[in-house]
């Protein structure tokens, strides 16, 4: 539903262009929605190797490292100033700030994960290139998450996306893997990759 409701907040068109900031789950499901909706190029960024090649399979035109500035600059370059849409998914300042630094003059930047630690961005290149900058809380338009779901739900139907592989990271809720878990988030640890508790 995230990956859907990101993409239609940032209300793109076929032949558009797009960067999507982050490829674990919602990533790889925004980089086959991107896809299945004509938007070309679709460009990745992940700061792990593993992450960058499941958006190569997921269908991303162009993965690159996003700590890989000169591959960056150049891909600006090709694209004439940047991409039409640049997503974060990444909930990371580093990740923001990519996105504002990718989108084109007069395009859009969504950010899309919650994050309440406070964040430094790049004020004067967003300002300068006169960027729409949106920020995407799924709970905050119901229409708007109703039509995420279903879109999810008929893409996957029709199998034009596929959801990615996940049962390494379904942990049961013990009391170990909870401290585990939560440990690893409040030291930021970027190993960890998507969660999911099993409660039933």
């Amino acid at each position: 539903m995230t990956a859907l409701f990101t993409l239609d907040k940032a209300d793109l068109r076929l032949g558009q262009s797009v960067a999507i900031i982050g490829a674990g789950v919602v990533g790889q499901i925004a980089i086959q929605a991107a896809k299945a909706n004509g938007l070309h190029p679709i460009v990745a960024f992940d700061i792990q190797e593993q992450r960058r090649q499941a958006a190569k399979k997921a269908g991303a035109d162009i993965v690159l490292d996003p700590n890989d500035s000169a591959a960056i600059e150049a891909l600006i370059g090709k694209l004439n100033g940047g991409v039409d849409a640049a997503l974060d998914v990444s909930g990371s300042n580093p990740g923001m700030n990519l996105a504002i630094h990718l989108a084109r003059p007069l395009g859009k930047v969504v950010f899309c994960t919650a994050n309440n630690d406070p964040q430094t961005l790049n004020y004067g290149e967003f300002f300068i290139k006169n960027l729409t900058i949106l920020g995407d809380f799924v709970n905050t338009e119901m229409d708007r998450q109703r039509k995420a779901i279903k879109n999810f739900l008929w893409l996957l139907s029709t199998k034009k996306i596929i959801a990615p592989a996940h049962s390494d990271t379904i942990y049961d809720p013990t009391d170990e893997n909870i401290k585990m878990l939560y440990g690893k988030v409040l030291k930021h640890d970027n190993t960890i990759n998507n969660p999911i508790f099993k409660w039933r």
